[in-house]
């Protein structure tokens, strides 16, 4: 039989999306049927996903449906329920062989091949006990085995007039999602399959009807369940001081992700001040600034906070790619790129003056040569690859949260003392543009930028309208 599976999506493309990846991981030749009635965030394209667009009421015009019933209830969603179980009612017709209707804030953990019987009425789970008095018995909509061609057999829809949520002719008890499916084949003694539906699915809970956050959404989606439905997904730590950012540097730098990196990712923005961004693609992490201790360079130690943050939030993950906010990506690249080998020189020294920065080199040098390790210069400023055992076995034996050391050095130098890195050379190598001041010379670099390099970084003094005039153009923003 055809396994069709719908979903009745709501403002929540990240849900709705990771929901039908753990379907296609874990149960094979599924067909999704996707009925978008969003009024903000719709569902993005997937391939193999049909979509009912509903977001502008082109099928179904929800007022005018509620106006019928001058005397119901007001809830907190709005009716949400109703036009919930208008929209399943819809599918009906659309999927007339039957369906398993799933939640958008669902992850599939196993084959649901279970749930697809063309004997039983209904395949799911019955919430026996309500959460309030008023409300009848009905089957989680969750996971739901949906028999059309035997309910229609017997007359029976999933809008089941005068019994719909709240908009009861006759009052209480009210009969929510899948309510009236549960009384019509219990009173007909139609044949059903119980099933356990929390063995199959990991459930978000009020994530479907918008109750929650995009970030409350992402953190569930990307912290325990990742492995539910995505096999490789790389963080992309962006450490982020509102104080410090240089016009729309950060907008650049994700766009710069989002065009040219050809892996799966997370961009995980972290740090105080952050912006306000609404992206499915992008995680927002406040992390307060460290306090100031003398003779420590702050920003360094910032560093070790972000991660220590990032790793708290995101801890079944292998590791991150940690890259600046100044960093922009002009051609494609992927995770090869990002963890190839990358050094400015073999060996590297300061003159004075010698600000916090310079100071902090020269620190970890010390502490490299104490180690009898090489004092290669490893801050490229292009995305880097860091695992988090590594990572986190360093900071602890350096108290680097307040012992302020370079994090790319002092990683790198530690467990890749045997290996030659690829050296960057500005004139010749196909990696990095680095833009470290206004001079003619430089002006002409950032222009041959994008048919030469696959990044190009700033520093401060870097920055420059010819700079922001290229990523402008090359982002088309």
């Amino acid at each position: 039989m055809n396994r069709n599976v719908a979903i009745v999506h709501y403002n929540t493309p990240e849900l709705t999306r990771a929901a039908i990846l753990s379907l296609r991981k874990h149960t094979k030749g599924c067909k999704v049927t996707v009925f978008d009635n969003s009024d903000k965030r719709p569902f993005q394209p997937m391939p193999g996903v049909t979509v009912i667009d509903n977001t502008k009421g082109q099928v179904i015009d929800f007022d005018a449906m509620l106006d019928r019933y001058p005397n119901k209830v007001d809830t907190v969603n709005e009716q949400g329920s109703a036009k919930h179980i208008a929209s399943v009612d819809y599918l009906f017709d659309v999927l007339s062989d039957g369906f398993v209707l799933m939640d958008s804030d669902v992850l599939v953990k196993c084959d649901i091949a279970p749930f697809f019987d063309g004997n039983a009425a209904w395949a799911g789970k019955i919430e026996h006990e309500p959460p309030f008095r008023f409300m009848q018995q009905r089957l989680f909509p969750f996971l739901l085995w949906i028999n059309v061609p035997m309910l229609r057999k017997y007359g029976i829809r999933f809008w089941h007039e005068g019994m719909v949520y709240k908009l009861s002719h006759t009052g209480a008890p009210y009969y929510d999602t899948a309510g009236s499916l549960l009384k019509d084949c219990t009173d007909l003694a139609l044949p059903s399959k119980q099933i356990d539906i929390d063995d199959f699915i990991e459930h978000f809970g009020g994530g479907s009807c918008g109750r929650k956050t995009v970030g409350d959404a992402l953190a569930w989606l990307y912290g325990e369940n990742l492995a539910l439905w995505k096999e490789n997904i790389y963080l992309v730590v962006i450490p982020y001081l509102a104080s410090a950012a240089q016009g729309r540097e950060i907008e650049y730098a994700i766009a710069g992700w989002r065009k040219h990196f050809k892996e799966n990712y997370l961009i995980v923005l972290v740090g105080e001040g952050l912006p306000q961004l609404d992206a499915q693609d992008v995680y927002c992490l406040e992390s307060e600034r460290v306090g100031a201790i003398d003779g420590q360079y702050r920003q360094h130690l910032d560093y070790v906070s972000c991660f220590k943050r990032v790793h708290e939030e995101f801890s079944d993950t292998d590791g991150f790619i940690f890259v600046a906010d100044d960093c922009y990506a002009l051609n494609d690249f992927d995770i090869s790129d990002v963890k190839l080998l990358k050094m400015l020189e073999p060996n590297f020294s300061f003159k004075e003056p010698m600000n916090g920065w310079r100071k902090d080199k020269m620190k970890t040098k010390k502490t490299l040569q104490d180690a009898g390790l090489p004092t290669r210069n490893f801050t490229t400023h292009l995305p880097q690859w860091y695992d988090w055992d590594k990572i986190e076995a360093l900071w602890e034996k350096y108290d680097m949260l307040h012992s302020s050391q370079v994090i790319e050095d002092l990683y790198y130098n530690t467990y890749f003392a045997e290996r030659i890195p690829f050296q960057l050379q500005q004139d010749t190598d196909n990696l990095k543009c680095g833009v470290y001041d206004k001079s003619a010379a430089t002006k002409e670099r950032i222009a041959k930028a994008p048919a030469r390099k696959i990044w190009i970084t700033n520093s401060p003094e870097g920055w420059c309208k010819e700079l922001t005039d290229v990523l402008k153009k090359h982002y088309n923003m």
